[in-house]
């Protein structure tokens, strides 16, 4: 997950009652957290998956399932199959604020024609496909109650839509965007927005090992109820990783960085090891710097796959000492 501060001064956020100053403690939670990135305000870009969970930063290059749309479009690319993912978290475990995620990947291009003598037989390619396409929906809600209080409860959410092309290009590259389409909304008045926002990806291979690189929200902004444009920070991610032993073990390490003033970094590095074809052990340590200071935040998860569907568990504490995020998947094959 990835730090988060509370929204610009330029959001109009009009928390002058009692129940608003329980929801700006809500959302202070997520001014102070941290995950795989650094980032500030409405929209931070959370894990998509417990995959990423455990990898942090680095999965900007190891990506490459249907969660690849959010993380790195390029990734869909290098899907198997069709795809489709769910994913869900309690947020720090403090029981106040939780995501809900869907993920869908399609490829396109992935048969060719064989000719065996007089006949003609259709035959399936191996990855990468040709052309991908992604579908990304997700949710960030928060629910706090007023016991005693005479005051009703309060809800925050963050609702986005993500679509995702993926396409070969020159000399073997992957390329990806994606356009996500946001609106937040509470029970608060002034505190509703809508906006979008496109970014980019690409991976590249060089035998073992992969190149890759995002730009995330390159065009975009938010839309405040009382007229005020909020442009979203870019931010710059880029990751090599090395895949051995049939890429049965992945060692990977990346860097991030939040906007063009240096707002925060991250850098770590991650390890991915399938001993068994139905087991995965993940690990990653990313040290997370923004304007709080400076926190290491270490992560691992687990991954199980039989009969094309696969349950993914990772989890990381909270370098604020928040509490601890665990993030369950569960992705299959259609």
């Amino acid at each position: 997950m990835n730090k988060m501060t509370s929204p610009s001064p330029s959001a109009p956020c009009a928390l002058v009652s009692g129940a608003a100053l329980w929801l700006a403690c809500l959302l202070g939670v997520f001014a102070t957290s941290s995950d795989a990135a650094s980032n500030r305000g409405a929209f931070a870009a959370l894990d998509p998956s417990a995959r990423a969970t455990a990898w942090g930063v680095s999965s900007v290059v190891l990506t490459e399932r249907s969660e690849s749309g959010r993380l790195n479009p390029a990734g869909l690319l290098r899907l198997a199959e069709r795809e489709v993912s769910v994913s869900y978290a309690d947020l720090f475990g403090l029981g106040l604020v939780s995501q809900t995620q869907v993920h869908a990947g399609f490829v396109f291009a992935r048969y060719d024609y064989v000719h065996e003598g007089a006949s003609i037989e259709k035959k399936r390619l191996p990855p990468p496909g040709r052309l991908a396409f992604g579908l990304s929906i997700a949710q960030l809600r928060g629910d706090v109650g007023f016991e005693g209080d005479n005051l009703p409860q309060t809800t925050y959410s963050e609702n986005e839509v993500g679509l995702s092309l993926a396409w070969r290009s020159y000399r073997g590259t992957y390329v990806g965007a994606q356009l996500r389409l946001l609106s937040a909304d509470s029970d608060l008045e002034a505190t509703k927005a809508s906006g979008n926002t496109v970014g980019l990806g690409v991976q590249r291979d060089f035998g073992a090992f992969r190149l890759g690189a995002t730009a995330d929200n390159v065009f975009g902004s938010l839309d405040w109820d009382e007229g005020v444009d909020e442009p979203l920070p870019r931010r710059y991610s880029v990751g090599l990783a090395w895949f051995g032993f049939d890429s049965r073990l992945r060692l990977a390490g990346a860097w991030s960085a939040l906007g063009e003033d240096g707002k925060g970094s991250t850098v770590g590095g991650a390890v991915d090891w399938r001993p068994y074809d139905v087991c995965s052990l993940r690990g990653g340590l990313d040290q997370v710097t923004d304007v709080g200071g400076t926190e290491w935040e270490p992560s691992a998860g687990l991954g199980f796959t039989w009969q094309g569907l696969t349950i993914d568990w990772g989890f990381r504490p909270n370098g604020n000492d928040l509490g601890t995020t665990h993030r369950w998947s569960a992705s299959v094959e259609i």
